[in-house]
């Protein structure tokens, strides 16, 4: 910390300045970034911090997303010092400004990058990935009066998924109300991925993808 002193103290009457040696000299951002990663192979980057950030951003619907800060390849799926982050929605630029603002290293994967600037001379490349959209089949046996709206609003909420959605009937009856006015006597719902062979009570959506509706076949 450097001191400056406006009117010297009582009794000092001579000042004399000495030579500064050492110090770093001086470095651009990239330079900075990469002394800052490889300064520690177990850094922790804050991926939730990150994520919050992108969902806050206009026309965002949801987003996800997974990172390698280990020097081991394929952990989490990845390449070491690396990080995936997948969007649904939202302005392509807007989203790797916003990664670029909060993240510690530019080493990002995804199939969509975009330019930032990172001061007047310098920038690089952002990346980030769309969700891939999967077809949710499911069997239902319903016993209501309103078994057809019922059925209706099962559509709307599989083709209505967020990115690493947790499916299930009670999920489904939070989400559209299922309440008293149906009077529902009876909903059982069975799910599963198109790709998959069995079905089940629910259905986990991978960070990367999110759902739509597929066939309905009754129980």
């Amino acid at each position: 910390m450097i001191e400056t002193v406006e009117k010297a103290p009582q009794g000092v009457l001579n000042v004399q300045n000495e030579a500064i040696n050492g110090g770093l000299d001086e470095e651009t951002d990239m330079e900075f970034m990469k002394r800052y990663f490889d300064s520690s192979s177990s850094l922790t980057w804050n991926l939730e911090a990150i994520l919050c950030k992108i969902r806050e951003l206009k026309g965002v619907i949801s987003c996800d997303g997974r990172n390698n800060n280990t020097l081991e390849e394929g952990h989490n799926g990845l390449p070491q010092k690396s990080m995936r982050i997948v969007v649904d929605g939202g302005d392509e630029q807007e989203i790797a400004e916003t990664i670029y603002n909060n993240i510690h290293t530019p080493n990002t994967l995804g199939s969509i990058a975009k330019k930032v600037k990172m001061t007047q001379t310098l920038e690089d490349v952002f990346r980030f990935d769309r969700p891939k959209t999967t077809r949710i089949d499911y069997k239902y046996n319903i016993i209501s009066p309103q078994k057809e709206r019922i059925l209706e609003l099962l559509k709307e909420y599989l083709s209505e998924g967020k990115i690493g959605d947790f499916i299930s009937s009670e999920m489904f009856r939070k989400a559209k109300n299922i309440d008293l006015d149906y009077e529902l006597k009876l909903l059982q719902i069975q799910f599963k991925k198109s790709t998959d062979s069995s079905y089940s009570d629910f259905v986990q959506m991978d960070y990367d993808e999110k759902s739509t509706v597929g066939n309905g076949v009754s129980l």
